[in-house]
């Protein structure tokens, strides 16, 4: 193994570092809105008070997963990503090794860290009082513009991903493949929607189907 790869192994890692501990701040950010009387409000009138606090108790305990879920999440979306355009790499004859494509789909997902932020910032200044409306805020995305309209369930989720940030992310991994492939912008564009596209597509597939069927 040459030099220039252990250096973008070690740079990725870094990166990957970095980003997974900004996610978890941002996380801190977000518990730190969910206070006891939002919890009591979420839950007043549907539960006991017993219940509510046994709920409180189980924040307590456990709130610390919700601190660890972002950065493995982010992970597991870079892990995709890479293999949908590895695979798209091999099969037109792309050289680049798998490395490359993980490194790119690390360095574009600086756009999701970036919204994350602007999304906590606005919660803060929204001051929602409960936590389904503190997880039904979706700015830039397409359920937020239609949340006025009545919506399936099982089409939330779907309508959640479709959104601008994942634009921007799509848009600035063909702007890496151009630097790291010597791919011209508009091929890029091309080579990540029909390999990242179509894995996004088949996963909201999939995960429609599974909301479907949990509700029949």
């Amino acid at each position: 193994m040459n030099k220039a790869s252990n250096t973008h192994k070690m740079s990725s890692l870094k990166l990957l570092i970095i980003i997974s501990l900004f996610s978890v701040i941002n996380s801190i950010l977000i518990q730190n809105l969910i206070s006891e009387e939002i919890i009591y409000n979420s839950f007043s009138g549907k539960s006991s008070l017993e219940m509510i606090k046994k709920a409180l108790a189980f924040n307590h305990r456990f709130g610390w997963i919700n601190y660890i879920l972002p950065p493995l999440i982010l992970f597991v979306n870079f892990l995709f990503v890479a293999c949908c355009l590895w695979i798209r790499g091999l099969l037109i004859g792309l050289k680049n090794k798998f490395h490359e494509f993980w490194r790119i789909s690390i360095i574009s997902g600086i756009v999701f860290i970036f919204f994350s932020y602007l999304k906590t910032g606005i919660l803060y200044y929204l001051n929602y009082q409960t936590i389904g409306e503190i997880n039904s805020f979706q700015p830039l995305s397409l359920y937020n513009l239609l949340r006025d309209v009545n919506t399936p369930v099982y089409l939330q989720y779907a309508l959640t991903v479709l959104n601008v940030p994942e634009l921007l992310y799509i848009v600035a991994i063909s702007l890496s493949l151009k630097k790291t492939t010597n791919i011209p912008f508009i091929s890029g564009l091309m080579f990540v929607l029909k390999s990242y596209g179509t894995g996004l597509i088949i996963w909201l597939t999939l995960v429609t189907f599974f909301l479907i069927s949990i509700k029949t």
